[in-house]
Order: structure tokens, then C-alpha cells, then sequence
């Protein structure tokens, strides 16, 4: 059985673009993908309305969907002391009531943050590896091979199951 992922990023809540949004939304509704993976830039801002607005969308996709922050996706450089202090609050309370993981047999997601809330330069919308997010997906990346190993998927993994390592727990079906 063929497995079938619709990727979307950028969609900028706050400055969407609806037309696009619903054609994309309008897709994933004929084409009953096993999964939609969203890589960032969910918001413009990182206002609690745009993720609101979001989170409205998503809800209204036909399929299981598994969502990452982008560099727009915390308080804006207006709101600094929350930008420093819980840069991920709105993301994370915005993901509880959205992110539906799919649990799709074959299929391993493996996230590489690169998400800082400041940085030692002026543009911080440069994305960065931190040692510390490197060392989590590789864990992440290890403990799901592992699973897929330990189920008999061995390297190649063709035989069904699979793991999400999107966020901080890794799940293995």
C-alpha cells in the first residue's frame, strides 16, 4: 500500500492566503492523504488570534496532522520579555488542541528544531541547530530505528509500523 503525506509550511496566519489555503484544505478532503505534516511559520506573528485562526483551519483538514514551529511562531520582537521568557506558551497550547499524530504504519518523523527565541545577531529569523536540539532528534531518530529494528523492520523498514518522533516523546506503533 502506497503511503500518501501532504506537506504544507508558511501558511502565515495573520497574512494568509485563503484562496491557497482552501484550495489546499479543499485536496487533502478528495485526497484523503495518511497524513499532513506542517513545517512552521503557522502564524505571522504569534498572536493568540492568528493561532486561534489556525487552529480552526487544521481542525477542518481530513487527516491526522503533525505540526512544528517555525521561526514566526513565537511572540514577535513587540512582545520581547514573553518572547524570552516562554517563547513556545501560544505554540504549545495552540499544538495540544490541534496536533493529531498520525499513526501510520512505515512512517517515521523525526523533527530537527531550529527555532530560537533570540539569538547573538540582529536577525533572529535565522534559524539555528543548538547542540541541544541536534542531540534530541538524533535520540529520537535512535529510538525510533531502534523500534523499528526491535519489530523486525530492519534498516530498510518496509514491513509496516512506525514511529512519530515529532515533539518531545517518540510513539512507535
Amino acid at each position: 500500500m502506497a503511503l500518501t503525506l501532504f506537506h504544507v509550511s508558511d501558511v502565515h496566519f495573520g497574512a494568509e492566503d485563503r484562496t491557497a489555503l482552501a484550495a489546499f484544505a479543499a485536496r487533502v478532503a478528495d485526497e484523503r492523504p495518511d497524513a499532513v505534516i506542517c513545517t512552521g511559520d503557522i502564524t505571522m506573528r504569534g498572536t493568540v488570534r492568528e493561532f486561534n485562526a489556525a487552529a480552526a483551519w487544521f481542525a477542518g483538514l481530513a487527516a491526522p496532522v503533525a505540526i512544528e514551529p517555525g521561526n514566526h511562531d513565537v511572540p514577535y520582537y513587540w512582545e520581547l520579555p514573553l518572547r524570552l521568557a516562554r517563547p513556545f506558551a501560544r505554540y504549545d497550547a495552540f499544538h495540544v488542541k490541534t496536533s493529531r499524530p498520525p499513526q501510520v504504519p512505515g512512517l517515521t518523523l523525526v523533527s530537527l528544531p531550529t527555532v530560537a527565541a533570540a539569538q547573538w545577531r540582529l536577525n533572529w529569523s535565522k534559524g539555528r541547530v543548538s547542540p541541544r536540539g541536534f542531540a534530541a532528534a538524533r535520540a529520537a531518530l535512535d529510538v525510533a530505528l531502534d523500534a523499528r529494528r526491535a519489530r523486525g523492520f530492519g534498516d530498510a523498514g518496509r514491513r509496516g509500523g512506525g514511529c512519530s518522533a515529532l515533539g518531545p516523546r517518540p510513539r512507535c506503533v
